[in-house]
């Protein structure tokens, strides 16, 4: 349980920190506010794609440590899950599904900040939101309650569409033989034929409504930091 959770936080935090970057870097070269507000939109798609593939490279990691921790009973810390997986499978084990897992983070935490950012502009409040946090609060129960409602929905639809890539990714890092899966197509392929084309949405349902508290959550702790 420790693991997930520290680690989980300390990834949230890099990615924040890039996206923030990428954004002001890219609002920076806009030589005029009507060019800023024309960018905007794919400042924030092109910044929250750069985070992801920053989530990608540290993440793969990660998951895959969990992931076998989760379903392979290992006994000890995380690190001797990790010393197992670079003796038995060499450095690159560390990085097994990771092309699923680009295609479920990098253009959708793109649509994942996009979608957030927007349902935040599109209402008016937006600018007392951004004067109205003191001392790390966001100013009122109303404005907080945009934040989490703007960071539910940016959660919820980012998973919608993502769900088989993440299904796909458990899948292969489960596996400890890397001639097993040879790539995420076939992969994709064995799935269906083996148990159906629903398989590739199995846990969808949980997966999504976990969505909305966890992105609520994140998105009031990414603004209250911001304060």
């Amino acid at each position: 349980m420790f693991f997930p959770l520290i680690t989980s936080g300390a990834l949230n935090s890099v990615v924040f920190a890039v996206y923030g970057q990428h954004l002001r870097n890219l609002q920076g070269l806009c030589k005029s506010r009507s060019m800023r507000e024309r960018e905007w939109r794919a400042h924030v798609m092109f910044a929250g794609s750069v985070a992801g593939a920053t989530q990608v490279m540290f993440g793969c990691p990660v998951e895959i440590v969990k992931v076998r921790l989760q379903t392979l009973q290992y006994v000890g810390h995380p690190w001797l899950c990790l010393r197992d997986i670079i003796v038995r499978e060499g450095i690159w084990g560390l990085y097994r599904g990771i092309t699923p897992m680009m295609w479920r983070d990098v253009l959708p935490y793109g649509v994942y900040m996009l979608v957030y950012e927007y349902m935040i502009a599109i209402e008016k409040r937006l600018h007392h939101i951004r004067q109205d946090r003191k001392a790390g609060t966001i100013g009122s129960p109303y404005e907080a309650s945009l934040v989490a409602t703007a960071g539910a929905l940016a959660g919820v639809v980012s998973w919608m569409f993502i769900v088989p890539f993440d299904v796909v990714k458990t899948v292969m890092q489960t596996e400890t033989d890397p001639t097993v899966h040879k790539s995420m197509m076939h992969c994709f392929r064995g799935l269906v034929e083996r148990h159906g084309w629903r398989s590739l949405f199995r846990g969808s349902s949980m997966v999504i409504a976990r969505a909305a508290p966890v992105n609520s959550a994140t998105f009031l702790g990414y603004e209250w930091c911001l304060g």
